[in-house]
C-alpha cells in the first residue's frame, strides 16, 4: 500500500494501484487530485522571476515553446562538439523507430564539451523545467537521436496521443536542427493538463478497466487516447507545425502529447530532459541525481547496468559501445531551415 504515496502507476503491475474496487471508491482520482493540488503549491513557489506572462501562458497551455533559444556562436559551437566525438550510446527500440540515446552529465560536461556543459546547466532551461514539473530537483539529460522508418514500416507507439503518468511531471528538448511538419515534431494537446469534468470521468473510467487493457503502456499507467476521443473530452487536436533549430520546448507530461506520425524515414537530434519525482513528498527531500556523488557519476553507472541487463537476457536500453554520429546526422547538424 506505500506504494500509493509514490509515483507507482502500473495498474497491471501494482495490486493497490491497479485495485478494482478501490479505483471504483475514487483511488486513482483522489490520487491524480492530490498530485495536482501539490503540484500547484509548489509551482507559486517555482514560479518566482519567471516571465509572467510566459508563466501564464504555461498554466494554460502547459507547452512553453522558445525559439532562438542560444545565440548563434553558441548553437555552432554545441554542434560542433557532438560532431567531434564518439559518444557511449544506448538504444531502445520500439519498431518503425530507434531511440539512440547518451546520458550526459553536467560535471564531465562542463570538462570535456564546455559548450554543451553550459546548455544542460543553463539557469533558465532548468527552471522551467522544474516550473513544468511542479517541483524542485536535477534532471536526466541526455543527447537523443531519434531514427524512425516511418509509418509504412510499423505503428510507432509514440506517436499514440497519451500522458505519460498521473501527477506533473517535466521535459523539454532542445531542438539541434529544423524539424519540417512530415518529420515526426513534438505535438502536444493545450490545456490537457488540467483536467475538465469530462477528462476527470475518462481517467476515471480508465482506471476500472486499465488492468485488463491489452495496450501494455495503458495498463502500465501510460494512458492512451485516439483523436475521437480527444474531441470527446473538448480537445481540438492541433495542426501539425514543425519546430525550427535553436528551439526549446519544455511541456507538462501530465498533458496529453505524442511523437507526429512521418509518412517517411525520418531522423530527429535533440538535447533531451525528463524531471519526474515523487509527486506528494519531492521538495522535502533532496534529487538524488543532486548528490555529489551520483551528479558525477550518473551516466556511467547507467550505462553499466545496462550492461549487467543485457548479460543476464533482460534487454531494455542496448548498450551499442562508443558511436560517433553518422553521416545523415552529422548533415543535420550542419543545416537549419526555419518554419
Amino acid at each position: 500500500m506505500f506504494s500509493l504515496f509514490t509515483g507507482a502507476k502500473s495498474f497491471r503491475r501494482d495490486r493497490w494501484v491497479g485495485h478494482a474496487g478501490l479505483n471504483r471508491l475514487g483511488l486513482h482520482l483522489a490520487r491524480k487530485k492530490l498530485a495536482a493540488g501539490l503540484t500547484t503549491l509548489r509551482r507559486g513557489l517555482l514560479g518566482w522571476g519567471l516571465p509572467r506572462a510566459q508563466r501564464q501562458w504555461f498554466d494554460r497551455q502547459g507547452v512553453l515553446l522558445q525559439e532562438d533559444f542560444l545565440p548563434a556562436h553558441e548553437l555552432d559551437a554545441v554542434r560542433r562538439e557532438i560532431c567531434a566525438a564518439a559518444w557511449p550510446t544506448l538504444e531502445m527500440s520500439q519498431p518503425p523507430a530507434r531511440t539512440l540515446r547518451i546520458n550526459l552529465e553536467a560535471h564531465s560536461c562542463q570538462a570535456q564539451f564546455p559548450a554543451l556543459g553550459r546548455l544542460i546547466g543553463h539557469r533558465g532551461l532548468l527552471r522551467w523545467l522544474r516550473y513544468a514539473a511542479g517541483y524542485p530537483g536535477t534532471p536526466i539529460v541526455g543527447l537523443q537521436i531519434i531514427r524512425s522508418d516511418g509509418v509504412q514500416a510499423g505503428h510507432d507507439p509514440q506517436t499514440d496521443w497519451h500522458r505519460d503518468t498521473f501527477h506533473t511531471a517535466g521535459k523539454a528538448w532542445f531542438f539541434l536542427h529544423a524539424v519540417a511538419p512530415d518529420q515526426g515534431p513534438f505535438a502536444y494537446i493545450a490545456g490537457s493538463h488540467r483536467p475538465t469534468a469530462a477528462h476527470w470521468e475518462w481517467e476515471y473510467q480508465q482506471s476500472l478497466q486499465a488492468h485488463t487493457e491489452p495496450n501494455a503502456m495503458h495498463a502500465h499507467g501510460s494512458f492512451r487516447i485516439d483523436a475521437e476521443g480527444l474531441d470527446g473530452l473538448g480537445y481540438s487536436v492541433p495542426p501539425v507545425q514543425g519546430i525550427a533549430a535553436n528551439t526549446l520546448v519544455v511541456a507538462d507530461m501530465g498533458g496529453f502529447h505524442r511523437r507526429t506520425p512521418s509518412q517517411q524515414p525520418t531522423v530527429r537530434i535533440e538535447v533531451y530532459f525528463s524531471l519526474r519525482r515523487n509527486p506528494f513528498f519531492a521538495g522535502l527531500f533532496p534529487s538524488v541525481l543532486g548528490w555529489p556523488v551520483v551528479r558525477r557519476r550518473w551516466a556511467g553507472w547507467a550505462y553499466r547496468y545496462f550492461e549487467k541487463m543485457r548479460a543476464q537476457g533482460r534487454p531494455n536500453w542496448i548498450p551499442l559501445g562508443l558511436r560517433p554520429l553518422q553521416d545523415d546526422e552529422r548533415n543535420l547538424l550542419a543545416d537549419t531551415p526555419k518554419f
